[in-house]
């Protein structure tokens, strides 16, 4: 491999073990991944706008406001006991 194909995929390893041991916030070193990729020239802004899929990125906001909402009410803690006693 060449110098400049091996810098985005010692990026993406770094990334991974970052990630696999929790050694920052998956937030943060995703987006430290992707803006060093940026700053570095190996994609351009647009092409990482275009790689996001917002509609994935919606659906799994939509998601966790659900849940979020049916564990304040408590529906989670009823189900619990519920299956805990059958």
């Amino acid at each position: 491999m060449e110098l400049p194909t091996i810098i985005p995929v010692i990026l993406f390893l770094l990334a991974f073990v970052f990630i696999v041991f929790e050694l920052a916030d998956k937030a943060l070193i995703a987006v430290t991944g992707a803006a060093l990729m940026i700053i570095f020239g190996f994609l351009n802004f647009q092409e990482a706008v275009d790689a996001v899929d917002f509609e994935t990125l919606l659906l799994l906001m939509s998601m966790m406001v659900i849940v979020e909402i049916v564990r304040r009410s408590g529906s989670l803690s009823f189900f619990n006991v519920r299956l805990a006693s059958w």
